[in-house]
């Protein structure tokens, strides 16, 4: 995994903290999840320039984010987008299944003892944890626990291994 990380500084998708550390397990912002992830998959940046968000205005997300709302993966119902804020595990496990892989089966086997057969994102824990993204902790998920940087990194790495 060091290896993986390395390759993806010495590219600029990732940065390091100011002391020179990676800190896996500090949870990754939403602006940086998202810069990550289009960097990662080549996704060509919309060059839209609209304020879909109160909180983003200007700055260098804003053309990640304005990608997200044009694919139609980030909804512009909230107006605020939180850009320094945390984002949840399943969260980023939408958008990651939403920008690699698109199309999942809309089904729900695995007995998940804090996930509920009729959540919302359902589809898309049963997706990441049948292709290894995870492992559950005592039957649990955690769907609601914020993403780390070493959870998204390994994550991006399996998907472009397969």
């Amino acid at each position: 995994m060091y290896r993986y990380i390395i390759e993806l500084s010495e590219k600029w998708f990732i940065s390091w903290f100011w002391d020179d550390t990676f800190r896996p397990y500090t949870s990754i912002t939403r602006s940086e999840f998202l810069k990550l992830i289009f960097l990662v998959s080549n996704t060509t940046l919309s060059n839209d320039t609209k304020d879909y968000f109160f909180d983003i205005k200007v700055g260098w997300q804003k053309k990640y984010i304005n990608t997200w709302v044009h694919l139609w993966i980030v909804s512009t119902q909230n107006k605020n987008f939180y850009p320094n804020g945390s984002i949840t595990r399943v969260e980023a496990i939408k958008m990651i299944v939403l920008l690699f892989v698109w199309e999942i089966p809309n089904n729900y086997s695995k007995n998940i003892w804090d996930i509920s057969w009729w959540e919302w994102y359902v589809k898309y824990v049963e997706y990441a944890l049948n292709n290894n993204f995870f492992t559950l902790k005592e039957n649990k998920f955690f769907p609601n626990q914020n993403i780390t940087r070493y959870e998204v990194v390994n994550i991006l790495k399996k998907i472009q291994n397969k």
